[in-house]
């Protein structure tokens, strides 16, 4: 049985008598997310959850007054206009006086004894005549916490409260000391997922819809979401649903807001590709420009505040298509990244988890290239190309390139086949120049990445030899085609 001093002896005996049983109280609440993009940088702004319910440990007997203080924990102030003027509500369950549900004012009464930023508190009494008393865990009396100052604009900031009652001397009745209990957690309502995407590949038998020429690596292989000419990856922004605003529990909701979207960045090789598209689902978004700049290395745009909108899942998926002009080679290899960064109308700036390996594109080929070769046609020198290869035999084409203002020619062995082992190609049959002797090449092979190795050989009046092992074209960066691992 818990002691009490002298002065409020008579006070305890009023809820001891008759045999009552003490047991400690408890707040049965649990914390409410908060959206910390609704929330001011200073944590100046008002709170408010649902309410906390305090499930009493101690018997009160009909006609005796006791206190219910709420207090803010350390970091928080209350917001006294809404957490002190809102009577406890009490709320009884199981009692063989009163039907479950609310104890009604005629049978007791709720005063505002005293309240400000740091606390308030109340009386709350079984008017006399009355046969209602509170029993223990059969009460629960449920206060509003509302804060006017916290911590809550940091993503994983808490506030919380402390329940508090005592008899009509300030002694402690239901619990040695205060309960606390956190009421609110903040935290981060958006976020961005741009899963891996490495489908994406480059064709080598990319045919022009218009012209029909055969243009390899013009193009795109046809899978999963790609044509022929578009690439597409998809990117989430998602809305925490579990996330409220800051008063009356309702979802936080980004879109509903008045704010400038969401800025984001797209990185990447953007040569060889069209005015980017963004969609959600299969429409266009409406009012989006995308922005490639001038070194075609980045790409920007804003997803408009109404295209970000609340739901269950909180879902808004999106797609950037990427067209290919079908003017140039695409290459074997890209990768863009992605990152975004949102502007609540109240809170701090958002950055959102970005990927710099979002999206990656390959090919249904490799190409291997020497930047200079020979086309000395002097019966002593030997100039050729030999290739390794071992897969499947795999067709190839060929493209040379002479000096400013030289015309290079395609030759016998400028397409054909590398066959499994190995395979030689003399450089006069791949092409040759209206002038000078020298070249260099690109090769365009349909395997699969490292199975095609290649060296330039160059042999002078049958004696002395160089090896030139073929590289990757310039920017290429899916090292395990390269011709030297």
């Amino acid at each position: 049985m818990k002691k009490f001093p002298v002065k409020s002896t008579a006070v305890a005996a009023s809820f001891v008598c008759s045999g009552v049983v003490f047991a400690a109280g408890l707040i049965t609440t649990s914390s409410q997310n908060i959206a910390a993009e609704a929330l001011a940088a200073a944590g100046t702004t008002v709170v408010t959850t649902a309410s906390a319910n305090y499930r009493m440990g101690i018997d009160v007997a009909s006609g005796v007054t006791f206190f219910v203080k709420l207090s803010p924990v350390t970091g928080s102030t209350l917001n006294a206009g809404v957490a002190c003027t809102t009577l406890p509500l009490l709320r009884m369950t199981g009692s063989t006086l009163q039907a479950d549900g609310l104890v009604p004012s005629a049978s007791s009464t709720i005063s505002l004894a005293a309240g400000d930023a740091t606390g308030c508190s109340w009386s709350i009494k079984a008017l006399p005549g009355n046969t209602l008393s509170f029993p223990a865990s059969a009460t629960s009396i449920a206060v509003v916490p509302s804060f006017a100052t916290h911590s809550l604009a940091t993503v994983g900031g808490t506030a919380g409260i402390s329940i508090n009652i005592t008899d009509i001397n300030g002694q402690q009745l239901d619990n040695t000391s205060a309960l606390s209990k956190t009421v609110a957690t903040s935290v981060q309502s958006l976020s961005m997922t741009a899963a891996a995407d490495t489908a994406t590949q480059a064709d080598v038998n990319f045919v022009h819809p218009t012209s029909k020429a055969a243009l390899p690596l013009y193009g795109f292989v046809v899978a999963g979401d790609d044509t022929a000419t578009v690439a597409k990856a998809n990117f989430t922004i998602t809305q925490n649903p579990v996330a409220t605003a800051p008063t009356g529990g309702a979802s936080y909701n980004y879109g509903g807001e008045t704010n400038s979207g969401i800025a984001m960045t797209v990185t990447g090789d953007f040569t060889g590709l069209a005015t980017p598209v963004l969609r959600k689902g299969a429409t266009a978004v409406s009012g989006v420009t995308v922005a490639v700049a001038t070194d075609n290395k980045s790409a920007t745009f804003t997803i408009p505040t109404a295209s970000i909108v609340s739901s269950a899942d909180g879902l808004n998926v999106f797609t950037l298509d990427l067209p290919s002009t079908a003017s140039q080679t695409l290459g074997t290899s890209r990768t863009f990244g992605i990152k975004g960064t949102a502007s609540p109308q109240v809170g701090a700036a958002v950055v959102l988890t970005p990927n710099a390996s979002w999206w990656t594109w390959s090919a249904n080929a490799i190409q291997l290239m020497s930047p200079t070769f020979s086309l000395d046609p002097a019966a002593t020198n030997i100039s050729r190309f030999i290739f390794s290869n071992s897969g499947d035999p795999a067709t190839y084409t060929s493209a040379c390139t002479g000096a400013t203002g030289v015309t290079t020619t395609a030759g016998t062995a400028s397409g054909g086949s590398l066959i499994k082992g190995q395979t030689v190609l003399k450089a006069m049959d791949v092409c040759s120049v209206g002038s000078g002797m020298n070249a260099s090449v690109v090769f365009t092979i349909n395997a699969p990445a490292g199975g095609i190795k290649g060296v330039y050989e160059k042999i002078i009046n049958g004696s002395a030899s160089a090896y030139l092992p073929l590289s990757r074209p310039y920017g290429a960066t899916n090292t395990g085609n390269s011709s030297v691992e």
